[in-house]
């Protein structure tokens, strides 16, 4: 499980290991997330529902890698406790951004998930990565593509030259192909910054 989370939900929502939080706590945690309706809002509106991350249009890799994981693995936790719609998410078209999209969770949700949930959220708030690989590979994947269209390959030479100590190429054909756009070679954390 990633991110290393405590519960392990089964379709007879026992738990398997130690739960950290108990139900009321973690109804505390959720209550804090519960959506209201904005004042000059008329779309959709789960009221009293909770929210449990969002992210919209522009969003960075850490905000979108953490959607995609949470609401993975939100919604196989769901479906393993015969509940698939307790966790779902939406997208509100916003002035500003373009859209927003809420990952929600029902309030009468299996109790294990609405724990699970909780623990998730304070883990966050300790510790901003709900997971580390796909947190990665979600850098990586941007890293590529702002290498591969918005670098030409003379400003490619360019950054490579003027940062070295991020490329470590494995020959000439490796160091070929990072130039020519095919993949970036360097941190990609500090290409997409």
């Amino acid at each position: 499980m990633p991110g290393g989370f405590t519960v392990l939900l089964t379709a007879t929502e026992k738990e398997t290991k130690k739960v950290y939080l108990s139900l009321e706590k973690a109804k505390d945690t959720l209550t804090e997330t519960i959506w209201e309706r904005p004042e000059y809002y008329g779309g959709f509106n789960p009221v009293g529902e909770y929210v449990l991350y969002s992210r919209n249009r522009d969003s960075d890799a850490l905000e979108n890698s953490n959607y995609v994981s949470m609401f993975k693995h939100l919604r196989e936790a769901a479906e393993a406790l015969g509940a698939p719609n307790s966790v779902y998410d939406w997208r509100a078209s916003h002035w500003a951004c373009g859209w927003v999209e809420y990952l929600m969770l029902k309030p009468d949700a299996p109790e294990s998930l609405l724990i699970e949930a909780a623990e998730i959220l304070n883990a966050l708030s300790d510790y901003p990565v709900f997971d580390e690989n796909h947190f990665s590979e979600t850098e990586q994947s941007e890293a590529n593509e702002i290498w591969r269209e918005c670098y030409s390959v003379r400003e490619r030479a360019d950054y490579i030259r003027q940062n070295a100590y991020q490329f470590e190429f494995h020959g000439f054909a490796d160091m070929r192909a990072c130039l020519a756009g095919e993949y970036f070679a360097g941190y990609a954390s500090e290409l997409i910054a």
